[in-house]
């Protein structure tokens, strides 16, 4: 191979890599940036950040692993900024919990018996916070305004998704550190996961 060709294939294409990736990890930005100026994400589906966390993470921990720095610096900005877009994600999808439930208290307060119940995002598959919502919610009429701020869940919809993602991922890596194994099958475990 000629040396005008191993520079190609070993430094610019990379490179161009590095820069393609950060261009595509910024593209959810300005969406985001104007769902915070309408304060709602509207039809904005922020699912796909949390994956992509786990991604840029999963790559991080490959580069990390095989000591690869082009694939460091593809997938480091990337998480830091699916972190950031997260963040606004579940910022806003609790400022829209916290003002339909605001919205709720006023109209009950007006005999509007049509919105009696609350309307909070909560999974179905927590039970328990869903019962004690319930539970609060026949009282919500002699609560003051901080304290109907805790009938909202604890958690928004997003930040389960985000917070499944970081523990698969810190499952897969505790494992890979903790199993004893060459640093190949390491890099060959965490490698298969980020594809998966």
């Amino acid at each position: 191979m000629s040396p005008t060709t191993d520079v190609f294939l070993h430094l610019v294409c990379p490179t161009l890599g590095t820069i393609i990736a950060s261009i595509m990890f910024a593209a959810p930005i300005s969406s985001l940036r104007k769902a915070i100026s309408l304060g709602t994400l509207g039809d904005l589906n922020p699912t796909p950040w949390a994956f992509m966390t786990g991604n840029c993470l999963g790559w991080v921990s490959y580069a990390v692993a095989t000591q690869n720095l082009f694939v460091l610096f593809s997938n480091a900005p990337g998480l830091i900024l699916s972190i950031w877009l997260n963040m606004g994600a579940a910022k806003l999808q609790y400022q829209e919990m916290h003002q339909s439930n605001l919205h709720h208290r006023d109209s009950t307060t007006t005999g509007d018996d049509s919105l009696h119940s609350l309307h909070l995002q909560v999974e179905n598959d927590n039970d328990d916070g869903y019962q004690m919502n319930q539970h609060r919610r026949h009282r919500h009429d002699s609560l003051s305004p901080p304290s109907l701020i805790s009938l909202l869940p604890s958690f928004t919809p997003h930040e389960i998704w985000v917070l499944r993602v970081i523990f698969i991922w810190l499952s897969i890596l505790c494992a890979v550190c903790f199993i004893p194994m060459t640093s190949t099958q390491q890099a060959n475990i965490i490698g298969s996961a980020v594809n998966v």
